[in-house]
């Protein structure tokens, strides 16, 4: 909780800064992602050759566009956030906007590249270097069009 001193606020002793949800969410999260990397991590050591082999299997260039896209997104969110704290309105609104059609790009990438695995007959039940694949792209792929879905009401 914060008390409002004119156009700054001030943060209360003993509570965190913003809104509580906000860290409940962001720390559930941040502990789902952990369990899930941990759990990567055992089975990758279970199989290493198997994950260098499946992982070549993969399209760097879409990687490496959905992480800019994903990266450039928060990025233009916290721009957004920044502006409505310095009240430029309109400025904050352009950061928003860039972001939903950043995240809407992340998810018609995503749509092609899981085309592509879909089509090399890749999936799921490949095995288990695409069983975590699949599984860790679709919570950003499925928190994506969540948020989208959110952000256009």
């Amino acid at each position: 909780m914060s008390i409002a001193s004119g156009s700054t606020a001030r943060n209360v002793h003993g509570t965190v800064p913003g809104e509580p949800g906000i860290w409940f969410f962001a720390g559930a999260d941040l502990s789902v992602f952990s369990i899930f990397f941990l759990t990567y991590s055992y089975y990758f050591a279970q199989s290493v050759d198997l994950y260098l082999e499946s992982q070549q299997q993969l399209n760097v260039v879409f990687g490496a566009v959905n992480t800019l896209l994903l990266l450039t997104s928060s990025w233009c969110v916290v721009l957004g956030v920044t502006a409505l704290k310095s009240s430029r309105r309109s400025s904050a609104k352009r950061w928003f906007a860039s972001s939903f059609a950043l995240g809407a790009c992340f998810v018609v990438s995503k749509g092609l590249e899981y085309t592509e695995k879909f089509k090399a007959g890749l999936s799921v039940r490949t095995d288990e270097f695409f069983m975590f694949y699949f599984m860790l792209s679709d919570v950003n792929y499925f928190g994506r069009l969540a948020t989208i879905k959110m952000a256009g009401r």
